[in-house]
């Protein structure tokens, strides 16, 4: 394969080391996606796991999703997954379920301005 790539053109070997680095980039990029993924879910796991040990059934709807990311992607735009996963953690806490636990703040800051008169 060798003899028959040094025989090729310049433009051509120049055009062909374009697409090995682009395609390098790209599974880089997956790998590091992938790797993000992981590492989210196992977090996830981790706050489910140490909620029941301590007997906790709140899961906070934040946890899950914090992520390491570069500087370069700190005011990114959340992907489609991280918004549906979001949005379905945010109607978990403010549900019907999770209010009949808990007092909302409006309620609570009512009830400390009676218990001051």
């Amino acid at each position: 394969m060798r003899p028959a790539i040094g025989r090729l053109s310049e433009e051509l070997k120049s055009h062909l080391r374009e697409v090995a680095a682009a395609k390098e980039t790209a599974r880089k990029i997956k790998q590091q996606e992938a790797d993000a993924k992981y590492q989210a879910k196992r977090r996830a796991a981790r706050h489910v796991e140490r909620n029941t040990i301590n007997g906790i059934a709140h899961v906070d709807p934040e946890e899950p999703f914090r992520s390491p990311r570069t500087c370069g992607e700190y005011l990114s735009i959340p992907t489609d997954e991280e918004k549906r996963a979001r949005i379905a953690a945010f109607i978990d806490s403010t549900g019907n379920d999770a209010l009949s636990r808990r007092v909302c703040i409006v309620c609570a800051r009512e009830l400390m301005r009676a218990e001051g008169k």
